[in-house]
């Protein structure tokens, strides 16, 4: 996933159509640690931030999130229908 740099006024814009959300915010929605979610990223199973605001802070956006969430689903029903 490309990194994006955008500007203060370009994150409101887009925050209008989907949140942007910090790594505190993610921890809360999924419940896991920054450490989970970290090596989940290097490990390829949790999603990438979206964006990058300034030099280091990294987000996502709630469509992701909520993604990610819902293919977690998926899979649990999928693997409960095997068994």
């Amino acid at each position: 996933m490309q990194q994006i740099n955008l500007t203060l006024k370009e994150l409101i814009k887009m925050g209008q159509e989907d949140e942007i959300l910090l790594i505190a915010d993610v921890m809360k929605i999924t419940k896991l640690s920054t450490t989970t979610i970290w090596r989940g990223i290097i490990d390829g199973d949790f999603p990438k931030n979206d964006l990058t605001i300034g030099k280091s802070r990294r987000a996502w956006l709630r469509s992701t999130i909520n993604n990610y969430i819902n293919e977690l689903i998926e899979k649990q029903k999928a693997a409960n229908a095997k068994s």
